[in-house]
């Protein structure tokens, strides 16, 4: 039966997709909103330090945790940066919590550049799922700074109990000075984290 139902449901497929326009997919696209995915968003001001300069921190939120994804995330983010009117050399500050079961090096070799700083955080443990474990900061800092990333040296490699501590560390010693943006990456489990704080 499906092999029968198949002609016809790809007719009217064909027959409803024929009134789209390529402006329509671009249209389509453009509108697209995928959670967790290259979500830009601006850290609620009650979660921050009082400061006094700074009222709206933007960071860039992305699941990316593996090697490809990474990729992908790093080309997005060199690309944000060559259309910034910042300063030229601006850098990355990094929050990454990573599950333990993944290619910490892989992600860290596609994305880390001369002078970003990476901030290791862990994720909140996921209720009923004991196969899901968070590799701890102080792993993820060793591997990071251990790891080959073609002789490129990182300004910083921090640790943080957790997502807020490191969005606080950010804003107090960070965003201050021109030239920075700063990534939230390498779990789902911490965008959730990430998201309980709003």
């Amino acid at each position: 039966r499906l092999d029968s139902s198949v002609p016809g449901l790809s007719r009217v497929l064909v027959d409803k997709l024929a009134g789209i326009t390529d402006r329509d997919i671009v249209r389509g696209v453009n509108a697209t909103r995928w959670p967790w995915r290259l979500e830009w968003l601006s850290v609620p001001p009650q979660l921050l330090p009082p400061t006094g300069a700074q009222q709206d921190v933007r960071l860039l939120l992305d699941g990316a945790h593996n090697p490809d994804a990474a990729r992908l995330l790093r080309r997005y983010v060199d690309i944000q940066l060559a259309a910034s009117s910042s300063p030229p050399n601006r850098r990355v500050f990094w929050i990454l919590g990573m599950g333990s079961e993944k290619d910490l090096t892989g992600v860290l070799a596609e994305l880390m550049h001369p002078g970003d700083v990476l901030c290791a955080v862990p994720f909140t443990q996921p209720i009923a799922m004991p196969w899901v474990q968070c590799r701890s900061p102080a792993d993820i800092a060793a591997i990071a700074a251990a790891a080959p990333v073609d002789s490129r040296s990182l300004s910083a490699i921090l640790q943080m109990p957790n997502i807020k501590s490191a969005l606080e560390h950010y804003v107090t010693d960070f965003s201050r000075t021109n030239g920075w943006l700063l990534v939230v990456c390498g779990s789902l489990y911490l965008a959730a984290d990430l998201y309980r704080l709003f």
